[in-house]
């Protein structure tokens, strides 16, 4: 297949995409893939859309091809964490989280998330200073301040996750489940 038509599908399948015409992205990337069995972008595209329409074990199946082919996109491994993460695999989570943070250390978004899934691992001490620096990026949300708090749990610091169940607490005076962090 020519490399014009095969951009032609690659572009109708990602406006496609944007659009929400899944199933016809869908064909669009197979059709890509069919003519070039490589082609790492149209896999990880297949995978969104796995994803999308609740086909998780497919969407993480056809992510984790795509990183195998391209190991250099902190996105694409975000992508690929958050579908085990959805899958119950914490730790090959938490793995590619890592790799993406490796990839990106800037990125908030993925530090945060890398947060997350190590609290979800029980791994407190090691989640501690993402969430931290997530508290401090979005100061004003008290989940934020909360996922501190658990962090500090997980490391049996009762008096540092109280102060910042607390601070949550503050924010949210409504919500039962800060309140409730406190006792």
């Amino acid at each position: 297949m020519a490399f014009k038509v095969l951009q032609l599908l690659m572009d109708q399948g990602m406006e496609d995409y944007r659009r929400g015409r899944l199933a016809q992205a869908e064909k669009l990337f197979r059709d890509a893939i069919q003519a070039k069995p490589d082609l790492a972008n149209a896999m990880h595209m297949l995978g969104l859309i796995c994803r999308r329409t609740r086909r998780v074990e497919q969407a993480a199946e056809w992510m984790g091809k795509s990183v195998e082919l391209d190991a250099t996109n902190a996105g694409w491994f975000a992508n690929l964490a958050e579908a085990w993460m959805s899958l119950s695999q914490v730790e090959k989570g938490i793995a590619c989280f890592q790799r993406a943070h490796a990839l990106a250390p800037g990125d908030r978004q993925i530090s945060g998330a890398l947060g997350q899934a190590l609290l979800a691992g029980r791994r407190g001490a090691e989640a501690l200073p993402f969430l931290k620096q997530t508290a401090a990026a979005r100061a004003d949300d008290p989940e934020a301040q909360a996922n501190v708090a658990l962090a500090l749990v997980d490391m049996d610091d009762e008096d540092g996750a109280i102060a910042w169940a607390r601070r949550a607490h503050e924010m949210a005076p409504g919500m039962a489940k800060y309140a409730a962090m406190l006792g």
